[in-house]
């Protein structure tokens, strides 16, 4: 259990914008869309590793049509996989967080490991499926980037006025 990830204060809307070059004030939001299904496919993907009951998403999802495979004959420990792809998504998409938010992140990643290890992972195992975790994290962050949704940060919104409206 690790307290600290669970009193973690997400920025809200209604926080101070950041300004400056303060960058103790920084604060940077993922994009929901980006958050949410992104480490959910990397939890579900590591999941289905080996999995004789879970399908890979792939092809299931809309432009999903590859991910990195791991090694044939490979032993991996799914539960590490599914933790190492999610943890590649979250690093990337808060690579500009707050400190405090990317270590409480860690912390718990970390956490988790080491207790797989202690519920008997080896140590080649876990290496081997860490690194096919972070592999398949990359994979499903490079799926979402080829929606577009980039290329729509930099346009601007202006609303919509008149009587009509």
């Amino acid at each position: 259990y690790n307290r600290s990830f669970h009193t973690l204060r997400f920025p809200r809307d209604q926080d101070p914008p950041a300004c400056g070059p303060d960058h103790r004030r920084r604060r940077y939001r993922p994009p929901g869309v980006r958050l949410r299904p992104g480490t959910a496919v990397a939890l579900y993907q590591g999941l289905a590793t080996h999995s004789k009951t879970l399908r890979s998403l792939v092809g299931q999802l809309s432009g999903l049509d590859s991910l990195p495979t791991p090694e044939p004959g490979a032993k991996l420990d799914p539960e590490l996989v599914a933790l190492a792809a999610q943890r590649t998504v979250l690093d990337t998409l808060y690579r500009e967080g707050l400190p405090q938010t990317k270590a409480a992140l860690a912390e718990l990643a970390d956490s988790l490991r080491d207790a797989r290890v202690r519920q008997g992972v080896s140590a080649t195992m876990r290496d081997r499926s860490v690194e096919y975790g972070n592999r398949l994290g990359l994979g499903i962050l490079d799926w979402a980037r080829r929606d577009g949704f980039d290329s729509t940060r930099a346009l601007k919104w202006v609303a919509q006025a008149g009587r009509q409206y």
